[in-house]
Order: C-alpha cells, then sequence, then structure tokens
C-alpha cells in the first residue's frame, strides 16, 4: 500500500504547503519515501528507504511550483524506492501492476528494476519517442496495464503532467491557482480544500519545463532479504523434484500423507466415512429470497464484501456475483501482512 501526493501552480509553493497531505500520506506506508520538485531548471527527485517526515526534515526545498511525493510499504520491489524515473519521465505509482512482466515483453526496452512501477515509464517512454499524443498515451496505460493504477506521471520536459487512476483512488482540489492531489479526499479535505473531486480515467496539466531530471537515491540499509540466488548447472537441479503421486481420497480430495488417514475400496478416506451433518443445509432458494429485498435498481451497489484474496474470499465473492447475481463492493484492509498474491487475486 502507498500514498502519492502532490502541488503544482503557476506561484511558487514551500513544504509547508504539502506538510498535511505528506503526513497523512505516511500512514499508508513508512518503509521508503520520495519527494521531487523543480529547482532553476532542473526537475530534482530524492527518494529514501527510510520514513517521509524524516525526508522531509533532512530535505531543504527552496520555494518551487512543483512538489510531489509518495510514502510507500514495501511490497512488490524491495530494493526499488519511488518516484521511478527514466530518461524522461518521473512516475509516483500506488496500486499494483499484475500483468508488467508480460508487458515487458511487448517492448524494446530493458528492465532494470524489479518494482512493477517500473512499466509505466517504459510505456511512456517508448510511446513519446514515436507520438507526442498525450491523451492517446493516457488511455493506453489505461487499457494495457491490468491490475491497480492511480499515478502522478511527469514530462518535466515538455512541461506536462499527467494524473490518472483506474479505480479512483486519486483525488483533486483547486485552491485559487494551485492544484493539489492525494491518494484519499480526507487528506485534502483536512486542508479544507472544498471543491475536491475524484479521478477515475486521466486529467492532463500544463507545468514548468525542466531542462534535466536529477535523481538522488539515500539508501542506507540492506532492504532485499529475498535475493536472486543466481544458481545454474549442477547447483539449480539440486533445488528441482519431481512432483510426488499422492493417493487422495475419491470423495474430499485428501491426500495419503494426512495421519491416520485410510482409505476403503472405494477409495474413500476414513475422515469421510466417520463424519456426521450436524446442519440441515437449506435449499438455495432460501438464500434468494433472503437476498431479494437488497436488491436496487440502476446498477447500484446492494452488499459489501470483505475481501482478503484469499481462497474462502474468493469463493465468496464467485458465489456472490455469479450465483445470487449482486452488485458488491468489495472491501480490503491493508495490515501490512497482506501478500502479494493476494493483491494479485483482488
Amino acid at each position: 500500500m502507498c500514498g502519492i501526493f502532490g502541488a503544482f501552480s503557476d506561484q511558487n509553493l514551500t513544504k509547508s504547503n504539502i506538510q498535511k497531505l505528506a503526513l497523512h500520506s505516511e500512514q499508508r506506508g513508512i518503509d521508503s519515501s520520495g519527494l521531487c520538485f523543480t529547482y532553476k531548471n532542473e526537475f530534482r527527485v530524492v527518494k529514501s528507504d527510510f520514513r517521509l517526515k524524516k525526508l522531509l526534515n533532512k530535505q531543504k526545498i527552496k520555494p518551487t511550483p512543483i512538489i510531489a511525493g509518495h510514502s510507500r510499504l514495501v511490497t512488490n520491489g524491495m530494493e526499488d524506492n519511488q518516484p521511478v524515473v527514466s530518461e524522461n519521465v518521473v512516475v509516483l505509482h500506488n496500486g499494483i501492476i499484475v500483468n508488467h512482466e508480460s508487458l515487458w515483453k511487448t517492448l524494446k526496452r530493458n528492465k532494470s528494476l524489479e518494482i512493477d512501477t517500473e512499466i509505466i515509464n517504459a510505456l511512456v517512454e517508448n510511446f513519446i519517442d514515436t507520438d507526442q499524443n498525450l491523451d492517446k498515451l493516457s488511455k493506453l496505460i489505461l487499457k494495457k496495464c491490468v491490475g491497480v493504477v492511480s499515478a502522478s506521471i511527469f514530462l518535466p520536459k515538455k512541461g506536462k503532467l499527467i494524473l490518472l487512476s483506474n479505480n479512483g483512488s486519486l483525488y483533486l482540489s483547486k485552491e485559487n491557482d494551485t492544484h493539489y492531489f492525494a491518494s484519499e479526499k480526507f487528506a485534502l479535505t483536512s486542508m479544507g480544500l472544498q471543491l475536491t473531486r475524484q479521478i477515475i480515467g486521466y486529467q492532463i496539466f500544463d507545468i514548468v519545463e525542466s531542462k534535466s531530471i536529477k535523481v538522488n537515491d539515500i539508501i542506507t540499509q540492506k532492504r532485499n532479504f529475498i535475493p536472486n540466488l543466481n544458481l545454474s548447472g549442477p547447483k539449480e537441479k539440486l533445488l528441482k523434484f519431481d512432483t510426488p503421486k499422492l493417493k487422495r481420497c475419491t470423495k474430499c480430495v485428501l491426500p495419503e500423507t494426512m495421519p491416520f488417514i485410510n482409505f476403503d475400496d472405494k477409495g474413500e478416506c476414513n475422515y469421510c466415512r466417520n463424519y456426521k451433518k450436524r446442519n440441515q443445509p437449506k435449499p438455495f432458494s432460501e438464500l434468494m429470497d433472503l437476498v431479494k429485498p437488497y436488491r436496487r435498481k440502476n446498477n447500484l451497489s446492494e452488499v459489501i464484501v470483505p475481501f482478503s484474496g484469499g481462497r474462502d474470499s474468493c469463493f465468496s465473492l464467485h458465489l456472490i456475483v455469479k450465483e445470487l447475481g449482486l452488485k458488491p463492493i468489495t472491501y480490503t484492509y491493508d495490515w501490512g501482512m497482506t501478500s502479494d498474491i493476494g493483491r494479485r487475486n483482488i
């Protein structure tokens, strides 16, 4: 989980303009952080492997028309901090792109980071080499990237900023000549900003041009706890095992490795033979009758479903949507231990 935020204007801004936005975004993750801003004709990026509050205290930012940042809970790409920078593009991204590996195969560019966000930089770089239509580019990113994408895409050398989201986790406000954006609406309203709107799709803005991009990556500790083994030949073969052929119950599919299990002539296990129902299942039609008063017209949501991305909640969601025909809002609380597989399922 991450938080992105920023402000841009025709006038000069200071750290105080984004202080509340930054501290609110830090609640979405404190493992790493990043800032970007302009100084004279240079677009500066500073990223660190420590919390945003500490980075704000350490980093001196002179009055500037652009200040944006990122606060992150490390999931994909443990060593790669944001903003993600390429030759012409700076990206702040909240979400997870689940098809980034397959997208790389369609591009004639080399992947240099583990983090999935880098594919946004690659798509933009690949596009601006051949086309200047940023509307077309924005639609391309939203179409090609599968998963959760809420991002601010800076093109400093062209003086452009694209704010886009495929899930609405990006909000925009304007006060006088200054635009503010953040991952959560509350971050903006807590500053007293009234005209706040949710971005679902994209919006393109003019920003001050910069001639170059400068990056300062502050690394204080080794973060990759699961390094690549880089094994080959005989060593790699030692890690490969034949898939065991296990006998399983023909009824419940428990394997022969289950303690105290035995099978009869039909292949059924003793656990199935000794099982007794403790309740009387009601007909499915009664469940349909139970939810009938909650059905709504005009495609409105009808039910909230807690959703972890695990097998049980995935099956429950399937049942609610495909069998009951309800229109849900799914709710996930990421408490810091949600796996990447769970996020991809979500």
